[in-house]
């Protein structure tokens, strides 16, 4: 398949790589350009343009859009595969390219991509009358929905606690008691069939009536006492009585994303019923950890108990730290103002480019960070981002310690599924993810290489240099350029590709 046969496919897939493709364009002057691609690719999808969104519902319309589009992609592939394509497998998994060069390379499954702002929550509701968990059921995620107090002040972990922290109910309905109370009450009715068939009064044909209906539902009631007992509880046959019962939720991180993008929601209610902008203070940290809001090997249904314990003692791996890579503000009221965004710079071991060839030694500094408002682009430091009031956070996944320091995976890697199995207590359900395995890279002969702003001109302590280098670096997105990190071996990898020999490299 071609490339324009997979754009015609995903536009707004296409079109959003491209964009952000020339955000991060190293330029020696100030440029403009307009995403009229993205925009028409969004209109295709009967979005009015005219319309203004906020950066939240914006950012849910292009994600969704890029899950559509995933997951027709990988219907349409997984149609054509047969008995005959087993032969053809080779056992590798998936691999972790960057996107840029998964969607430009014809080589390329497409059908592998994910989108990488997609996690998995673990959802537990439990009775607390009579302990029944129906199931933990797991729901993918683009963005967390965090609610702030209505307080001066508050912390991000304060408002995870609260996301992650267990709920009590009080009109839950309970279907092992709505099972438990109509068994009860058909006994009852039983018992009253009985009655009436004992009176002496009665003619033959309403006693054998009465016999016949009292015969049939106390074969009901033995029938749902043998389900009750045997614990075939959730069966959609009967119709049971509706039940409300105490019952605790909670919810916990089961799947990490690589991008994690957190909404503070600032709606609150007045009195007076309108809605009026939460303007509490919220601060936030460089590096953030997510071990004690996850679940681990152990999920518990007892509804007493969380999810998981937290095993942020025993975290070895790293994988629920994140770095803050851009933060969103905004000025204003709940129904207008404006929006900056600050963006922290990323830096690359190399670049292939005939653009940066000469210069890909230049190594940057990532603690550098730019304020964006509209075309205005300043540096600034990471301190006047951490003081800003924040609506949306977005954070980066850390890799694991254990992997070498040259590779940096492109947080637009597939993502690996964890595989759930059941353990041998009926409170437990343990689950391990797959490993990370090995991976393949392919040419990319015929389209231009990608170009990192790890090699815009380097900072300095000077005002006249600092002034230069922003205005080179004027056009970057407050997140783009976070898909355009490199390692030293996949760009070894592409200049062995365009000498034709094409290897595997195994990490």
């Amino acid at each position: 398949m071609n490339q324009q046969q997979q754009q015609s496919r995903r536009p707004v897939t296409f079109s959003l790589a491209k964009t952000l493709r020339l955000l991060t364009r190293p330029l020696s002057k100030r440029s403009t350009f307009r995403p009229k691609e993205l925009v028409a690719a969004m209109n295709n999808r009967r979005i009015s343009s005219h319309d203004q969104q906020d950066a939240q519902e914006l950012f849910q319309l292009i994600t969704s859009a890029l899950d559509v589009e995933c997951h027709q992609n990988t219907k349409k592939s997984a149609v054509s595969l047969g008995l005959k394509d087993i032969l053809h497998l080779d056992g590798e998994k998936p691999n972790r390219r960057p996107l840029f060069f998964s969607l430009f390379s014809s080589k390329n499954d497409d059908s592998r991509l994910e989108n990488p702002f997609t996690g998995l929550l673990a959802n537990r509701l439990s009775c607390m009358q009579c302990g029944y968990t129906e199931a933990i059921r797991h729901f993918s995620f683009n963005n967390v929905q965090l609610v702030l107090p209505d307080t001066y002040a508050t912390t991000l972990d304060e408002c995870l606690r609260e996301f992650t922290a267990m709920e009590y109910l009080s009109d839950a309905t309970c279907r092992k008691c709505a099972l438990i109370d109509t068994v009860s009450d058909m006994a009852v009715q039983v018992e009253a069939l009985q009655e009436q068939a004992r009176q002496a009064t009665l003619d033959k044909a309403e006693r054998r009536r009465i016999l016949t209906e009292m015969v049939n539902l106390d074969k009901q009631r033995r029938e749902l006492e043998h389900r009750l007992n045997a614990g075939q509880i959730h069966e959609e046959d009967d119709k049971l009585r509706s039940v409300s019962r105490m019952s605790c939720k909670q919810a916990m991180f089961a799947k990490l994303p690589k991008v994690l993008c957190l909404h503070l929601s600032r709606s609150t209610f007045h009195p007076s019923g309108a809605i009026l902008k939460n303007g509490c203070r919220i601060s936030f940290p460089e590096i953030l950890d997510l071990q004690a809001y996850c679940t681990n090997g152990t999920l518990n249904t007892q509804p007493d108990l969380p999810i998981s314990k937290d095993d942020s003692g025993n975290n070895d791996n790293g994988n629920s730290k994140y770095r803050l890579m851009g933060v969103i503000v905004h000025y204003g009221s709940h129904d207008f103002g404006h929006f900056i965004a600050y963006k922290r710079r990323l830096v690359t071991d190399m670049c292939n480019c005939s653009k940066c060839k000469s210069t890909w030694s230049m190594r940057g500094d990532d603690s550098t960070w730019y304020r964006i408002s509209d075309e205005q682009v300043d540096l600034c430091t990471v301190d006047e981002a951490l003081h800003s009031n924040p609506y949306m956070l977005l954070y980066e996944q850390i890799e694991p310690i254990d992997q070498p320091a040259c590779i940096t995976p492109s947080p637009l890697s597939s993502l690996q599924h964890p595989s759930l199995c059941t353990s041998s207590s009926p409170n437990i359900i343990t689950f391990s993810n797959l490993p990370s395995g090995r991976r393949r890279n392919s040419s990319m002969d015929e389209h231009e290489p990608l170009i990192s702003t790890s090699h815009l001109p380097p900072i300095s302590s000077s005002p006249t240099a600092a002034a230069a280098a922003a205005s080179s670096s004027h056009n970057l997105p407050f997140y783009g350029s976070c898909l355009t990190r490199r390692d030293e071996r996949w760009n070894e990898a592409v200049v062995a590709d365009r000498r034709q020999s094409a290897p595997v490299i195994r990490v």
